[in-house]
C-alpha cells in the first residue's frame, strides 16, 4: 500500500479544503480528500491519496461552499513520497515538446562515434548499431573466419564458422 502525499498553494486560512484529482486529460473525479494546511507554510495544503496510479494528475482544491480556489497540475510515481502540484502553463508544454523535438532530431542528424563493445560484454546502443553494421555489410570470409570491418576497414571483430562450405552455426571469436 502506497501514499502519496500531494501539497498545492491556495488562499491562506481557508478551512474544510477538499483537494480532487483528475487524471490528466479525463473529466473523470479519480479521487478527493479533506487537505490540511500546513502550519509554518501558511496557504500550502496536503492531502494523503492511498494507491495512486502514477500518473499526471489536475489538482483542484475546494472551499468548504465548493469554489475553486486553485488549479494546479502534479506527475506522481507509484510510490511513497510527497509531490508538489505546479502550474504548468501551455509556453512551458510547448518549450518543453519543442525540447524534444530537437533532441530527436540531434540524435538523427549527428554522427555517432564508431565504438564496438569487446566479446562476451554488452553493448551499447552505438555500439550494438556499429557491430549490426559491420557484421551484416562490411565483411569478408575466408574458410572458418568471418572477419567483419570498421568505417576505416581495418578489423572490428571476427566470427569462427562451424564448416568452411556449409556453415550452420557462427560464434565471435574477438
Amino acid at each position: 500500500m502506497t501514499t502519496i502525499t500531494i501539497e498545492a498553494d491556495a488562499q491562506e486560512g481557508e478551512t474544510s479544503v477538499t483537494m480532487e484529482l483528475f487524471a490528466s486529460g479525463s473529466d473523470t473525479l479519480t479521487d478527493t480528500q479533506a487537505a490540511t494546511e500546513a502550519t509554518n507554510r501558511e496557504g500550502t495544503f496536503t492531502a494523503a491519496f492511498t494507491d495512486l496510479a502514477a500518473d499526471t494528475y489536475k489538482v483542484i482544491l475546494l472551499s468548504s461552499a465548493s469554489v475553486k480556489l486553485a488549479s494546479w497540475r502534479v506527475k506522481t510515481l507509484a510510490i511513497t513520497a510527497t509531490y508538489v502540484a505546479q502550474e504548468v502553463s501551455s509556453v512551458d508544454l510547448l518549450t518543453a515538446t519543442q525540447t524534444s523535438i530537437d533532441a530527436i532530431e540531434a540524435a538523427w542528424t549527428t554522427a555517432l562515434a564508431e565504438s564496438y563493445a569487446a566479446d562476451t560484454v554488452a553493448p551499447t546502443p552505438a555500439q550494438f548499431l556499429f557491430m549490426l553494421w559491420a557484421f551484416l555489410h562490411d565483411k569478408e570470409i575466408s574458410g572458418m573466419t568471418q572477419t567483419s570491418r570498421k568505417l576505416d576497414n581495418t578489423t572490428a571483430m571476427t566470427h569462427t564458422l562451424d564448416d568452411a562450405t556449409t556453415p550452420t552455426d557462427i560464434t565471435r571469436a574477438t
